[in-house]
């Protein structure tokens, strides 16, 4: 079972994707958050095996979090969901070590 913490500012958009999760076997969405610093008290929590996160968020946004994740566990991977990433924000979250942006 892959443990996965869903961060996402939008609740209709992270209910979304954690039905969507949930309807397929082998997912357990173990956390969700609605921004960054949110997300980082989960990992700190959890065990966790995958983290989806958006791009724009308040309080810390995707950036940020990969950032901070990456000094928590420089293993986990981490997947960008967003509709509004730049080019630039795309490049900035992969040199911070994003692992795969949809």
């Amino acid at each position: 079972m892959l443990k996965i913490i869903l961060v996402e500012d939008n609740t209709l958009i992270r209910n979304g994707i954690k039905v969507l999760l949930e309807c397929e076997s082998g997912f357990d969405i173990v956390g969700e958050a609605g921004n960054g610093q949110d997300a980082l008290e989960l990992v700190r929590k959890e065990q966790v095996d995958l983290v989806l996160t958006d791009m724009n968020m308040p309080i810390m946004d995707g950036i940020e979090l990969i950032e901070e994740m990456k000094l928590l566990n420089p293993t986990l991977p981490i997947v960008v969901l967003s509709m509004a990433a730049s080019h630039k924000h795309i490049s900035q979250a992969f040199m911070k070590g994003a692992g795969d942006i949809c």
